[in-house]
């Protein structure tokens, strides 16, 4: 078993560096009808209102429930796996303006490298500071590649909250991104437009961590033009007293320092709501103003549980029974009253296919 509240992941980072950035290798758009293309065409562009204009987003227009991920990403990563393909059979354009091909990672040269996606790096990362929900990984070791995939790895409401709310809020995130970016560079918003949870672009991002490579896909909200980055738009209520505003750093900084930080993206602009979705101001957080304002999360606890936990995974991999087709963790929350330092990740090979998701088309070329 791996403890993850182990002192050590307190340490400095190495050689007084920081945290380091992604380099993006590549991207995917997926149009509305799931049909993958090796380019930016989905990519949208940020386009903020003027600054001394009000806003009042009402962003409940064309509301869907957007909790639960289409089947074609569901306990899957074929999306990567389709974009290594074009890799391997050298069909990739490189020509994508974040990256030349000398930045390109062969598919040749991927022995002992983790491949998987954003979203459970941003889970995995937050672990040492997770007390409420566990997760659960399967890991597939397929021609000296490591193959990560997080399973039944859907978004779950706040303990205590209203599940209603919550769903909503879900949208509401989704919604702002229609109320300040664009198709093109020269496009305006078109807030009207039905949600599609099908629509969206993706960098491939290469991650150096210590003796670790990773490799994964990444979500992109939009790009801003005129500084040349990434950025995020998340929606929340402004905290009003000092317990919520606890809860908005001690939480909600830390989970959009994660997506921030993996994704390579500057910052997230966030639009301030009321209960009923209804955004009447916007500000931007720079991921150095998510790190300014933390309380009780540190980025070098983060470097160094997920430098830990993938020194050990190879390790207990390596001494796996034979006949292991998948290896399976799993994070258990400790115990409240012993402040959580029983939380620990079960390690469990298994010698079926119940969790195998690398489809044929993938390991069989």
């Amino acid at each position: 078993m791996f403890h993850t509240k182990y002192d050590g992941f307190d340490d400095p980072f190495p050689d007084g560096r920081v945290f380091p950035g992604p380099l993006v290798i590549g991207c995917f758009s997926v149009d509305g009808t799931g049909t993958l293309t090796f380019d930016n065409t989905k990519m949208r562009y940020l386009k903020l209102p003027n600054a001394h204009e009000q806003v009042n987003y009402d962003l409940n227009e064309g509301y869907i429930d957007i909790t639960k991920e289409p089947d074609e990403k569901k306990d899957n990563i074929d999306y990567v796996l389709r974009w290594l393909n074009q890799q391997r059979e050298g069909r990739v354009e490189h020509g994508y303006e974040s990256a030349s091909p000398g930045q390109c990672i062969s598919v040749n040269k991927l022995k002992d490298v983790f491949v998987c996606r954003r979203k459970f790096l941003e889970t995995l990362i937050s672990t040492p500071f997770e007390e409420q929900q566990g997760w659960k990984l399967s890991v597939i070791v397929h021609n000296d590649t490591i193959y990560m995939c997080q399973i039944g790895g859907e978004t779950v409401p706040v303990p205590n909250s209203s599940v209603e709310l919550w769903r909503k809020s879900c949208f509401w995130g989704w919604k702002l991104r229609q109320f300040i970016t664009a198709d093109d560079r020269g496009g305006n918003p078109v807030p009207t437009r039905p949600c599609n949870p099908l629509e969206e672009f993706d960098t491939v991002n290469k991650l150096e961590i210590q003796n670790h490579t990773l490799v994964y896909s990444s979500e992109i909200a939009a790009f801003d033009d005129e500084k040349q980055k990434y950025v995020s738009m998340k929606t929340c209520k402004k905290p009003t007293d000092v317990r919520q505003d606890k809860n908005f750093t001690r939480f909600k900084l830390q989970q959009w320092w994660a997506y921030c930080q993996l994704g390579g993206v500057s910052g997230v602009h966030v639009g301030y709501r009321d209960d009923n979705g209804i955004v009447t101001s916007l500000k931007y957080m720079s991921i150095n103003d998510l790190l300014r304002y933390r309380r009780r999360w540190k980025d070098n606890i983060c470097y160094h549980f997920l430098d830990g936990f993938l020194t050990w995974m190879k390790a207990v991999i390596k001494k796996s029974r034979p006949g292991t087709k998948v290896h399976l963790f799993e994070y258990f929350p400790g115990d409240k009253k012993k402040n959580y330092e029983d939380s620990i990740i079960r390690y469990s090979p298994q010698l079926n296919d119940e969790f195998n998701f690398l489809p044929s088309w993938f390991t069989e070329e």
